[in-house]
C-alpha cells in the first residue's frame, strides 16, 4: 500500500521512506507464526451460489460462465471457472450438444463444356 500510495503521489518520498523504515523496524512484514500451518480454507458460497442456480433451473453453468464473460470482457476457461468456484470442470459445458453432419457438396460448373 505504502508503494501504490507514492505511485498516487498521495505519499510523498520522504514520507515512504519513513513508512518503510518503521514497516521494519516493528518487523511487521515477518511471517505471523501460524500462517505457514494454518489450511486455507476452500471458498463455499461460491459453489454453493452456483449449485443453488443451477439446481432451481434459474441457470445452467455455461450461461453463468458465458455471462461472465460477456459482462466483463474476459476469457475465462472452464478450467479456470472450476479452480475459482471450486467445481468440477463438466458444470460449466454446453448442454447443447449439436451435430452438425456438414457435407460438401461440388460446386456448380458455371463453365459448360
Amino acid at each position: 500500500m505504502i508503494e501504490r500510495g507514492s505511485q498516487f503521489g498521495i505519499i510523498s518520498n520522504d514520507k515512504r521512506i519513513n513508512l518503510y523504515r518503521t514497516l521494519n523496524y516493528h518487523d511487521w512484514k515477518k511471517i505471523e507464526p501460524l500462517d505457514a500451518e494454518t489450511p486455507v480454507t476452500e471458498p463455499l458460497s461460491i459453489s454453493q451460489t452456483i449449485g443453488l442456480l443451477i439446481d432451481e433451473n434459474v441457470m445452467t453453468g455455461y450461461e453463468i460462465r458465458k455471462n461472465l464473460m460477456y459482462k466483463f470482457n474476459l476469457h475465462i476457461t472452464q478450467k479456470m471457472m472450476a479452480e475459482v468456484c471450486n467445481i468440477e470442470e463438466y458444470v460449466f459445458t454446453s448442454n447443447n450438444n449439436i451435430n452438425l453432419n456438414l457435407k460438401v457438396r461440388p460446386f456448380p460448373n458455371s463453365e459448360k463444356n
